[in-house]
């Protein structure tokens, strides 16, 4: 794996102009879906790598967005195309990666789209607003006010609850989802 990352690094960096940078981000991403399998769904999703690269590089360019409003939305477009592109990482062939896709925008009697939608958003709500508040500055401001109204000892005590809490949780769930074998068949 070490020569992948050289050989990324290296060639991924701006060498004289666009055109080369292009080729080499294209050679990158080739190899490196060829370096993860002999699958073409590992093409595809070297493919949707440089795709990517190619958007946020030459047409984007994320770097100069001043407004949060930008940036946010630009995050969860990033989250979005990784969450599909892992899909077709991890998928047998592109024909089933598409069809996963498909089931996750409820095209194939996804849950969430239908009657079932409400028990699904029950049984998750804590799940639901923990993601929701730890992907976004939200809770960092929480605690930012928090600490600088109370004392520093209290703050600290509080801190060290909620993180045996989230531990405790994060077990909890362990141990319900361990009947589970599918993760094990992988290895």
């Amino acid at each position: 794996a070490h020569g992948l990352e050289t050989m990324y690094i290296y060639l991924s960096e701006d060498q004289g102009g666009g055109s080369i940078q292009l080729r080499n981000l294209f050679i990158v991403w080739t190899l490196t879906g060829i370096w993860h399998g002999a699958n073409w769904t590992f093409i595809a999703w070297g493919m949707a790598y440089f795709v990517m690269l190619v958007i946020e590089k030459f047409v984007i360019k994320p770097e100069l967005f001043e407004s949060g409003v930008l940036k946010n939305a630009y995050r969860i477009a990033v989250f979005i195309a990784v969450m599909l592109c892992w899909v077709l990482f991890r998928s047998d062939s592109i024909h089933r990666a598409g069809q996963y896709i498909k089931s996750m925008l409820g095209m194939y009697g996804n849950p969430v789209i239908d009657d079932n939608w409400l028990w699904y958003s029950r049984e998750y709500i804590v799940l639901i607003v923990l993601g929701l508040l730890l992907s976004t500055p939200v809770l960092r401001g929480i605690l930012q006010k928090i600490k600088s109204r109370v004392k520093s000892g209290f703050y600290e005590t509080i801190r060290a609850i909620m993180y045996i809490f989230l531990f405790m949780v994060c077990v909890s769930y362990l141990v319900m989802g361990a009947h589970n074998p599918f993760i094990y068949f992988n290895f």
